[in-house]
């Protein structure tokens, strides 16, 4: 049964699922060719009831809080993610009833709360590799005096024993050069601990424009194929 739309009361978020399913079919086309997930970030947009369409094509959900991480296990269905700059000390058990991967903020976080995570959840650490891809330094995570994310010289003389990867979070309305920009950064701080037997995952976080006319998803996907193939412990 079809609807006009001079037929539905108003306020109301009208949600094209012919346009939604061709944006999510780039990541299907991007997963293939490289073999990388992808993830919902569910702070950007949070509309459960197309998470069932959603999940069809992604590996599961990004979270920054523990009723989004509650919301993702129980209407997602798959991988659930979960990053915030602060935590609730009183909230991490429950968190940690609902997620697979946790990330932490600073080392100091992570020796906060590490001894409460079971084996069986991933831990990662958010790294700051001082570099700035966006054009108003207000939404920079990098911007000098961030508090985001872990610095190079704050890193130095851990061991991180138990750290499973690492999250990377510097773009915003970005393109594929900014990622490859982003990378080279990343590495030249920090390929040290890439390399790292006991490091499986790297997160470059979101802020990519991937939908719009002039992104170059084949230099994205020759970025991630090469990312990959340098650091794969397999």
């Amino acid at each position: 049964m079809s609807t006009e739309l001079s037929e539905i009361q108003t306020p109301a978020y009208i949600i094209d699922e012919e346009k939604l399913e061709k944006n999510l079919s780039y990541f299907r086309d991007i997963k293939q060719q490289t073999g990388c997930k992808i993830l919902l970030a569910t702070k950007a947009y949070s509309c459960f009831e197309t998470y069932p369409l959603i999940s069809k094509y992604l590996d599961g959900t990004t979270n920054s809080s523990l009723y989004e991480a509650r919301l993702s296990q129980e209407t997602f269905g798959k991988e659930t993610h979960i990053y915030s700059p602060a935590y609730k000390e009183e909230e991490i058990p429950e968190i940690l009833n609902y997620v697979q991967h946790i990330t932490f903020n600073s080392v100091y976080q992570w020796r906060l709360f590490k001894d409460l995570v079971s084996q069986d959840i991933q831990v990662g650490l958010r790294l700051n590799p001082e570099h700035n891809e966006v054009k108003n330094k207000m939404y920079s995570p990098c911007s000098p005096g961030s508090r985001f994310g872990i610095l190079f010289e704050n890193l130095e003389s851990e061991d991180l024993e138990g750290i499973s990867g690492f999250h990377i979070h510097a773009l915003c309305q970005n393109n594929e050069d900014s990622l490859q920009r982003l990378m080279e950064a990343t590495e030249d701080k920090f390929s040290a601990y890439l390399k790292r037997s006991h490091i499986k995952w790297v997160n470059f976080g979101g802020g990519h424009m991937i939908s719009h006319s002039d992104y170059n998803i084949k230099k994205l996907c020759d970025l991630i194929n090469d990312f990959q193939n340098k650091y794969s412990k397999s």
